[in-house]
């Protein structure tokens, strides 16, 4: 208000058009100024003009007083000195500008209603007259009451909120207590009505005592009023004093509904969230989602309220169901807009498998066709269906009587070996799945076992008790016996079994008339036997060579035999391997490396030196004999930085029996190969000949010393032994004993280097015994002795030995 004060004063001058540099003037009066009660009004001095002088004091009057109101002295010099009447030091305050241009404000605040009056303005010059000017303050009191009213008298705040769409409304506006009387006037949307010129609005004034009363009428309300600014002010001396509004809120109901975030496929338990949107709605829109069956004509509410997000957990049961979302103006409940959508379930396949029509799954019987169904329940329906048995998939084979046909399974011709656990395997885009398991039992006649013996070795006087090797669907089996003499041709003779079944027979061969066939027949509720089941006894004798002996993948410190087992000679027959080492001269003995006697011919060589050759041997026997020796030859791998690598063809396989060795061909070969193998391994031999010399030569010499301190001390103790046949004695005992002695007890036994003479495999030999560091050494004590028997590994030599003497003998068996 104190700004559009001063703007009133400047524009008062300009119209009379005074200048501040107007010297023309002695007194200026007449000036007319409004001000409201509260605010800041400037009243001017128009006495203050541009010219030579300055001036020295300014005072002010109100009215007719003829004391001051307020005065700024400078004849002291300086700014001056600023005074103002008691009450009005605080309100009231005087600006002189004297450049560029000259002017003298004072400013009243928190102007009052006695403020109202003719001010004089006094101006005094050093040198020259003083001017007076005069200004007239109107003080406007504004209402004391202005208020907006509906028609129900309700006073309107700032929103005015209706639900008259197509309708009418009323405002009043009322005012009281301002001075000087001042007039109402409307306006929309901050227009004055008199700009409008619609008909729609209708005004209607009154004044009641000293209010002021003013009508509104708005006819025919349309969507485009909604959100209007409505307004009405009071107007005094042309200056709007006053003003209230508000704006129009009209209820309006939604223009539209959509749903707008929807899936375009759901897929079984999960969840989805789901959008709505409306528009148009005033002052807003709530929602309500619905899950409609059209097939039973029945509506679920799912969810009421201001968001129009819904989560939904689908269900398979959902499928085809209408999904509905409904947007409402909460006062307006009876319109409501909706918007609709079909939900699209998908479920991974749910599989069932069953036997086809008429099939008995408790009486199914070899030779019949068997029908397994798989059915599912699946969307979208699967694009893969798969048959399994005992987990191994089913592939489609007509010859064999294997058809798969869409979601069934055929099997022609069924047989006992089509039993088993059976499941079918269904994929859809959503996910995979198998069925149930289906246990397909077959019954079929009693058959011969798959392992059954073909022929029994027996000697005359020998008794054994052979059982039926049958199987069968049921189990519930009786089996006939019977025997044909291999010396009358088809002459079969019953056998009675030891038991109601008949399933075993007590043989007892008693002569050799008893050799012959023996065959079983078994017999069930599904019918007979149609082949029997037949056990050839002949002689019992020794087994047979093992066949197909092979070694193994190449190992460094193992090596793996395997053999197919031969004829057993109609006995139990056990399997012995040997493993030998080959030293560098392959013409050379060979050491005993391990044995090994198992059930089955698998031999398996744990524990060995990498890079090495070695020579198996395997044989079978029986309690009749033993049979021919298999010879194999192979090898652990060898390490490069101990060996040179073998090349392919040194690495294969040898493989030699007996027979082998009576062909001159067989000898020419392996004269080639050991020939060809030389040159691999001459480089090592070469390299390694002159540190096994050294060695050698070392070694014997110190054999050679020490020998020759045994002689001396024997010497020097005048200790002799009479001369045996190799011109030392042997020692003989007195005492019957058997006892252990250890390799150095043996040693300290026999001092001086006596010989012993021991027997091996029956045969004699003059040793020597000693004990080097614990282990027992051995040396012939005539080089022309033969000795065999059986060779120790270092790992497996008995780290005690067993001594039997006998008085006045002269041998000891070691």
């Amino acid at each position: 208000m104190a700004r559009l004060s001063g703007q009133i004063v400047l524009s008062i001058l300009m119209m009379r058009g005074f200048t501040p540099a107007d010297t023309s003037l002695k007194d200026i009066n007449g000036l007319n100024i409004r001000g409201v009660v509260g605010t800041s009004v400037k009243l001017p001095c128009l006495a203050v003009r541009r010219m030579l002088d300055d001036p020295t004091l300014i005072v002010w009057f109100q009215g007719n007083l003829t004391d001051p109101i307020y005065s700024l002295d400078r004849r002291g010099g300086g700014t001056g000195t600023h005074w103002s009447k008691a009450g009005g030091e605080k309100r009231m305050e005087f600006r002189l500008i004297l450049a560029p241009e000259r002017l003298g404000i004072l400013t009243i605040t928190q102007l009052r209603y006695r403020d109202q009056g003719v001010y004089r303005c006094r101006v005094d010059y050093q040198d020259t007259p003083s001017v007076h000017s005069s200004i007239n303050l109107t003080v406007i009191v504004p209402p004391t009451e202005h208020l907006l009213l509906d028609k129900g008298g309700t006073v309107v705040n700032q929103t005015l909120l209706t639900n008259s769409l197509g309708d009418s409304i009323s405002l009043q506006c009322t005012e009281s207590g301002e001075i000087p009387r001042g007039k109402l006037e409307w306006t929309w949307n901050k227009r004055p009505l008199s700009e409008l010129e619609d008909p729609r609005f209708t005004v209607v004034m009154k004044d009641v005592g000293n209010q002021s009363l003013s009508t509104i009428h708005i006819h025919n309300i349309t969507r485009s009023d909604h959100e209007s600014l409505i307004s009405c002010g009071v107007r005094i001396l042309d200056q709007l004093i006053s003003s209230v509004q508000t704006t129009l809120s009209i209820i309006l109901p939604p223009l539209g509904v959509k749903i707008t975030k929807k899936p375009t496929d759901t897929i079984d338990s999960r969840t989805y969230l789901f959008e709505c949107v409306s528009t148009g709605a005033s002052p807003r829109s709530e929602y309500s989602w619905y899950l409609i069956d059209k097939s039973l004509d029945k509506r679920v509410r799912l969810q009421t309220g201001s968001s129009g997000m819904l989560n939904l957990t689908v269900e398979r049961t959902f499928h085809g169901f209408t999904l509905v979302c409904g947007a409402f103006n909460p006062f307006l409940q009876d319109i409501l807009l909706e918007d609709s959508l079909t939900l699209r379930v998908l479920y991974a396949p749910e599989v069932k498998l069953g036997y086809g029509a008429g099939i008995q799954a408790s009486n199914i019987r070899e030779g019949e066709d068997v029908y397994i169904e798989c059915t599912e329940t699946a969307r979208p329906k699967s694009h893969t269906i798969s048959f399994y048995k005992n987990g191994l998939e089913i592939e489609e084979d007509k010859t064999a009587g294997k058809i798969i046909s869409s979601n069934i399974l055929v099997i022609q011709a069924v047989t006992k070996e089509d039993a088993g656990q059976y499941q079918c395997y269904t994929e859809n885009t959503v996910g995979r799945n198998f069925s149930n398991i289906l246990w397909l039992t077959v019954k079929y006649v009693p058959v011969c076992a798959e392992s059954v013996p073909d022929t029994i070795g027996l000697s005359i006087g020998d008794t054994k008790i052979i059982s039926c090797p049958v199987i069968s669907n049921p189990p519930n089996v009786t089996v006939h016996w019977f025997f044909n003499t291999s010396n009358e041709y088809k002459k079969y003779v019953n056998l009675p079994g030891m038991d109601n079944s008949g399933y075993q027979v007590k043989y007892t061969l008693r002569n050799k008339g008893d050799y012959g066939s023996l065959q079983c027949f078994g017999e069930n509720s599904i019918g007979y036997q149609k082949s029997p089941c037949i056990f050839e006894i002949q002689p019992s004798g020794p087994p047979s060579v093992p066949e197909n002996c092979s070694s193994l993948d190449p190992h460094p410190t193992q090596i793996k035999v395997v053999c197919s087992p031969g004829y057993d000679g109609g006995i139990q027959q056990t399997y012995s391997g040997e493993l030998f080492e080959i030293g560098s001269d392959e013409e050379g003995e060979t050491r005993l490396v391990r044995n090994l006697t198992t059930e089955k011919p698998v031999f398996t060589f744990y524990n060995l030196e990498p890079g090495t050759r070695f020579l198996v041997k395997i044989f079978s026997s029986n309690f009749k004999g033993i049979s021919s020796t298999v010879k194999l030859k192979t090898t652990t791998i060898k390490e490069t930085f101990r060996l040179p690598l073998l090349t392919k063809e040194e690495t294969v396989d040898e493989v030699e029996t007996e027979a082998d060795t009576q062909d001159p061909r067989i000898h020419q070969e392996n004269f080639e190969r050991k020939f060809n193998k030389m040159f691999v391994y001459l480089g090592v031999i070469i390299s390694c000949t002159s540190v096994c010399a050294c060695v050698n030569m070392i070694c014997g010499w110190r054999l050679y010393t020490w020998r020759q301190s045994l002689s001396l001390n024997r010497t020097s103790s005048g200790g002799s032994s009479p001369s045996s046949a190799h011109g030392r004695s042997t020692e003989e005992y007195t005492d019957d004993s058997v006892g252990t002695l250890s390799p150095n007890q043996l040693t300290s036994r026999r001092s001086g280097g006596h010989p012993w003479r021991m027997m091996v495999d029956g045969r004699t030999a003059d040793m020597e015994l000693t004990s080097v560091g614990g282990r027992l050494l051995q040396s012939p004590a005539s080089s022309s002795t033969d000795i065999t028997g059986t060779h120790y590994a270092d790992s497996q030599r008995p780290r005690d030995t067993i001594i039997k003497k006998k008085r006045g003998a002269n041998t000891s068996s070691v």
